[in-house]
């Protein structure tokens, strides 16, 4: 059963976590909003714009602590697929944070592309604040892409293990690059290309996975020997990231095997994105 109320407890860690931040204690702030995250996720609390606040304030922080692929992906849930209306509160604010952090990883088109949505939602008022002004100068001055490249636009690609700290977890994040064509694609029409690149990027990384630490199958605890792997494609949103969830099993195809799709696929549905 789905709780609509956000509790007392978040609502106070939420005002602990924004006096660390306003204090400059940013990872001190980053731990509270994980840690209300975590909470309302357990008591499977539906109280979206509670939830996109936190989100936006730890990318907030992670901007601060130089971890921007992480500021990336939290953006991306706060934005969804609906492009926002609203000229004030988090989402003005999530394309600032989104041109930063692209910005900052040398992602320049992408710095380019989220500030005009950030003037284009602003009007004339984007530049009153000087922070704003100057991310936008230093936005102008980097290069433009080379039209003579196939069009492609780079995202994220994030790697939950989830034998390595469950739904919550965040070992890796990837740059990948995609088609643009790919990007704005009727799925449906075109699954066999779509399934084929998704499968071609999940499995880039096997063996990075296995080298971190050797593997136990996730259901029998012999020694894994290859990654279950269930990856999402979230190309309509505002932002687009791909996600793969990884189990290690046994053995491909095997019992074990079939009882991580079934179980990743259960996970999936609970997940915000």
């Amino acid at each position: 059963m789905i709780n609509n109320s956000v509790s007392t407890q978040a609502t106070e860690l939420k005002k602990r976590a924004n006096a660390l931040y306003c204090e400059k204690r940013f990872h001190d702030a980053e731990k509270l909003y994980t840690q209300i995250l975590t909470g309302t996720r357990r008591e499977n609390v539906a109280h979206d714009e509670f939830m996109k606040t936190i989100w936006s304030n730890r990318a907030a922080c992670y901007i601060e602590l130089d971890q921007y692929e992480k500021a990336i992906i939290d953006l991306s849930l706060v934005l969804g697929k609906e492009r926002p209306t609203s000229t004030t509160g988090i989402y003005p604010k999530a394309y600032y944070r989104l041109a930063r952090s692209f910005l900052e990883l040398g992602h320049y088109e992408e710095a380019r592309r989220y500030m005009n949505d950030y003037v284009q939602l602003k009007g004339e008022t984007a530049f009153k604040d000087p922070a704003v002004k100057a991310l936008h100068d230093r936005i102008d001055k980097t290069p433009l892409p080379n039209l003579s490249e196939s069009p492609t636009r780079p995202i994220l690609y994030l790697i939950k293990i989830l034998t390595d700290g469950g739904p919550n977890s965040a070992d890796l994040i990837k740059h990948e690059r995609v088609p643009v064509s790919l990007l704005t694609a009727n799925i449906e029409s075109d699954r066999e290309l779509f399934n084929c690149y998704l499968a071609t990027t999940a499995r880039r990384y096997d063996q990075e996975i296995f080298d971190m630490r050797p593997r136990l199958c996730w259901d029998c605890g012999c020694r894994a020997t290859c990654l279950s792997h269930t990856p999402a494609a979230y190309f309509a949103n505002v932002v687009p990231t791909i996600t793969s969830f990884i189990l290690p099993v046994c053995r491909a195809g095997g019992p074990c095997d079939k009882e991580a799709k079934l179980f990743m696929h259960e996970t999936m549905s609970s997940m915000p994105m």
